[in-house]
């Protein structure tokens, strides 16, 4: 199982990738909590790529039920960057840190590449069992 979800990277855009992001757990069965969870991650992520981003962003979901986990993953990418400085974690008590902080302390794990065309951020969330349909 894996989705994949093109938009632009623009904050109307962003109720799109969400109202994806949800289908897509619900129907892998995964735990309301954890449905939960992973839309406040994918929400933050695909926030951020709209207001730093380049001109697209893609969110892939990928669940792992051998190691129990999701991976949600953003790209934005293709024309100039908008980046501004990036939060880092000394900066989670500032107002433009908040969203980092919330996929920190939700996600098992947090990475990002930043290369000349494109901006990704991977978060692992660990989640219950996947229920039987």
């Amino acid at each position: 199982m894996y989705s994949v979800i093109a938009a632009p990277a623009r904050e109307r855009h962003v109720s799109t990738v969400r109202r994806h992001a949800a289908a897509c757990p619900h129907a892998w069965c995964l735990a309301e909590d954890d449905q939960h969870y992973s839309l406040l991650i994918v929400g933050e992520l695909a926030g951020n790529a709209a207001v730093h981003g380049r001109d697209t962003m893609t969110l892939g979901l990928a669940p792992a039920a051998p190691h129990r986990t999701l991976c949600i993953q953003v790209t934005d990418y293709s024309g100039p960057s908008r980046i501004t400085p990036r939060a880092s974690l000394d900066d989670l008590d500032k107002e433009f840190g908040r969203g980092l902080g919330i996929v920190c302390s939700l996600a098992q794990s947090v990475d990002s590449t930043t290369t000349v065309n494109t901006n990704q951020v991977r978060a692992i969330h660990r989640i219950e069992p996947l229920r039987a349909t």
